[in-house]
């Protein structure tokens, strides 16, 4: 019997961690008729959830996920949240986090209530990537960036034996021309072990 923080996947091989904002919800699309692989759900809200970082077993799969350029999936999560997202507990959270006043002004948002509230990374969209998948410096993860997925879909495709093909869905705007140098700088600070990772990639 496996115990809370282990993985029961019956006979599947693959471990697909959706991460906010990078991709997930094409790849839970395009992966959810594959037998072997199974998608770990982001929404840390739901009861019993563990952090996949956390998983004692998760060495006997093969897991992946994808790690995005921390700048633009932050911008690319606020604009989600600043329409309210897809769920009832999206649209809960961005009214919360996000006053009206700031919807059209990301930079203000950066300065007067990120900097000031690290509280607000606990929000999913706005978590660390590296929160997720990483105990201390090590991850049994192989990473991928959302960038450049061909190499992902290639070693998919080889371990589940198909041709897969990737339905771009929830692609919500990254480019923002008025970010202020110092937000621009604000989250470098901030995400900085998450661009230092993605770099690296």
């Amino acid at each position: 019997m496996k115990n809370q923080k282990e993985l029961d996947m019956d006979n599947q091989k693959i471990l697909f961690f959706s991460m906010p904002k990078t991709s997930s919800t094409s790849w839970n699309k395009a992966l959810s008729g594959v037998k072997l692989a199974y998608n770990y759900s982001h929404n840390k809200r739901l009861p019993n959830w563990i952090d996949p970082k956390d998983f004692e077993n998760i060495d006997e799969y093969w897991a992946f996920t994808f790690m995005r350029n921390p700048v633009d999936r932050f911008i690319s999560a606020f604009n989600y949240l600043k329409k309210g997202g897809l769920t009832q507990a999206d649209k809960i959270e961005s009214i919360f986090l996000i006053d009206k006043k700031y919807e059209n002004d990301i930079s203000g948002w950066v300065i007067d209530v990120l900097d000031k509230n690290p509280i607000v990374l606990n929000q999913l969209h706005f978590r660390p990537q590296h929160a997720w998948i990483f105990n201390n410096d090590n991850t049994n993860f192989n990473i991928f960036k959302y960038e450049d997925q061909r190499d992902a879909i290639d070693q998919v495709s080889s371990i589940a034996g198909i041709n897969l093909t990737i339905p771009f869905l929830n692609k919500t705007g990254s480019k923002n021309s008025e970010l202020s140098e110092e937000a621009l700088n604000i989250l470098k600070r901030i995400y900085q072990k998450d661009i230092d990772i993605w770099q690296s990639l």
